[in-house]
Protein backbone atom coordinates (compact mmCIF):
# COMPACT_ATOMS: atom_id res chain seq x y z
CA UNK A 1 0.00 0.00 0.00
CA UNK A 2 2.67 2.48 1.15
CA UNK A 3 4.58 1.87 -2.82
CA UNK A 4 1.28 2.58 -4.48
CA UNK A 5 0.31 5.77 -2.59
CA UNK A 6 3.27 7.55 -2.58
CA UNK A 7 4.90 6.40 -6.13
CA UNK A 8 3.23 9.79 -7.66
CA UNK A 9 3.68 12.22 -4.85
CA UNK A 10 5.03 15.32 -5.30
CA UNK A 11 7.57 15.27 -2.87
CA UNK A 12 10.73 13.11 -4.70
CA UNK A 13 11.87 11.43 -1.45
CA UNK A 14 8.62 9.77 -1.22
CA UNK A 15 8.98 8.59 -4.84
CA UNK A 16 12.40 7.44 -4.02
CA UNK A 17 11.18 5.82 -0.51
CA UNK A 18 8.55 3.94 -2.62
CA UNK A 19 10.93 2.35 -5.19
CA UNK A 20 12.83 1.14 -2.37
CA UNK A 21 10.51 -0.28 -0.39
CA UNK A 22 9.45 -2.36 -4.25
CA UNK A 23 13.11 -3.36 -4.86
CA UNK A 24 13.59 -4.59 -0.71
CA UNK A 25 10.15 -6.15 -1.06
CA UNK A 26 11.23 -8.12 -4.69
CA UNK A 27 14.38 -9.41 -2.60
CA UNK A 28 11.81 -10.96 0.23
CA UNK A 29 10.23 -13.14 -2.42
CA UNK A 30 10.67 -15.84 -4.68
CA UNK A 31 10.41 -15.00 -8.52
CA UNK A 32 7.24 -17.04 -8.84
CA UNK A 33 5.55 -15.38 -6.48
CA UNK A 34 6.99 -11.48 -7.52
CA UNK A 35 6.03 -11.37 -10.88
CA UNK A 36 2.55 -10.69 -10.53
CA UNK A 37 3.90 -7.87 -8.66
CA UNK A 38 6.79 -7.11 -10.93
CA UNK A 39 4.03 -7.63 -13.88
CA UNK A 40 1.68 -4.70 -12.90
CA UNK A 41 4.57 -1.94 -11.95
CA UNK A 42 7.09 -2.66 -14.92
CA UNK A 43 5.63 0.10 -16.77
CA UNK A 44 5.27 2.37 -13.76
CA UNK A 45 9.17 1.53 -12.82
CA UNK A 46 10.31 2.18 -16.41
CA UNK A 47 7.95 5.92 -16.55
CA UNK A 48 10.38 7.05 -13.10
CA UNK A 49 13.40 7.23 -15.47
CA UNK A 50 12.30 10.39 -16.42
CA UNK A 51 11.93 11.63 -13.03
CA UNK A 52 12.96 15.38 -13.05
CA UNK A 53 14.73 14.01 -9.91
CA UNK A 54 18.45 12.11 -10.63
CA UNK A 55 18.05 9.86 -7.24
CA UNK A 56 14.75 8.97 -7.80
CA UNK A 57 16.08 8.12 -11.73
CA UNK A 58 18.97 6.27 -10.04
CA UNK A 59 16.61 4.12 -7.67
CA UNK A 60 14.19 3.84 -10.21
CA UNK A 61 16.80 2.25 -12.97
CA UNK A 62 18.81 0.18 -10.11
CA UNK A 63 15.02 -1.53 -9.51
CA UNK A 64 14.82 -2.35 -13.14
CA UNK A 65 17.70 -4.42 -13.18
CA UNK A 66 17.15 -6.07 -10.07
CA UNK A 67 14.32 -7.14 -11.49
CA UNK A 68 16.34 -7.84 -14.90
CA UNK A 69 18.26 -9.73 -12.67
CA UNK A 70 15.90 -11.95 -10.81
CA UNK A 71 12.88 -12.85 -12.47
CA UNK A 72 14.41 -11.79 -16.22
CA UNK A 73 11.07 -13.52 -17.67
CA UNK A 74 8.95 -11.30 -16.71
CA UNK A 75 10.57 -8.46 -18.75
CA UNK A 76 11.13 -10.90 -21.91
CA UNK A 77 6.89 -11.59 -21.58
CA UNK A 78 5.47 -8.01 -21.02
CA UNK A 79 3.65 -7.04 -24.22
CA UNK A 80 4.58 -3.09 -23.58
CA UNK A 81 8.19 -4.17 -23.15
CA UNK A 82 8.98 -5.61 -27.11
Amino acid sequence: KFTTNTIRHENWKYRQASIRAFALLLLGLSPERSQFLVNSSLLDLAALLNDPNMYVQLSALKSLSLITEEVPEVVLKHDKCL
